[in-house]
């Protein structure tokens, strides 16, 4: 797996979910939550990748 690959996704994902052109359209703890979900994915993955190169 391509984590640094993979997290750039997932953070452009955040981008667009979170940018002006969807201001409003999410409930605001809908956002934390997802947040927090892009967090975690990433921190997983960031953590496999490094766990792969030992």
């Amino acid at each position: 797996m391509d984590a640094k690959n993979y997290v750039k996704r997932l953070l452009e994902d955040l981008e667009h979910v979170a940018g002006p052109d969807e201001r409003g359209v999410h409930d605001p703890d809908w956002l934390r939550g997802y947040v927090a979900g892009i967090a975690v994915a990433a921190q997983y993955a960031l953590e496999l990748d490094e766990a792969e190169d030992e």
